[in-house]
């Protein structure tokens, strides 16, 4: 039995449907996020699309997903300590640990790491915007997960 185009993509939308919806109520990115400042300019600008290998905890070099303060960051590992990782925005001036005002990422903090090809994230430019606006209503963001679900169901049967 071999898939078409058409059944890949549906599967594909609705694995990133579901992780979206799974990263939502979690609180939480999962195979996908946005850059919401320009902290990784140029490597990654605010409103990219990138996608995140859950797999992976990352090593110096790498562009790891954590959360800092209460928010979700994107930064690269800039160095690796007994304590952690010492984080860095491609863009920053500083680390993020400068000044002891953050502590070290620990491992067990970081969620994933940014996918890349030939050292390039794969990302999709623009995206984030028109997500950060929509979800601004928590309500059509509700509405939108519903209606995509439904879509995806009616296409698959």
């Amino acid at each position: 039995m071999s898939m078409k185009i058409g059944d890949i993509l549906t599967l594909l939308a609705v694995v990133l449907l579901l992780t979206s919806v799974m990263g939502f109520i979690l609180d939480r990115p999962v195979l996908i996020s946005y850059v919401t400042s320009d902290s990784m300019t140029p490597t990654l600008n605010k409103g990219d699309l990138f996608l995140i290998n859950p797999f992976s905890k990352g090593k110096t070099g790498d562009i790891i997903v954590f959360k800092i303060n209460g928010h979700w960051t994107v930064h690269r590992i800039y160095a690796e300590t007994s304590e952690g990782y010492i984080t860095k925005g491609d863009n920053n001036v500083a680390t993020d640990q400068q000044d002891n005002r953050n502590s070290a990422v620990k491992k067990e903090d970081v969620v994933g790491t940014v996918v890349t090809i030939f050292n390039k994230p794969v990302k999709i430019p623009y995206v984030g915007i028109y997500i950060q606006e929509f979800s601004k209503s928590t309500k059509n963001l509700y509405i939108a997960v519903i209606v995509i679900v439904l879509g995806s169901i009616l296409l698959t049967g």
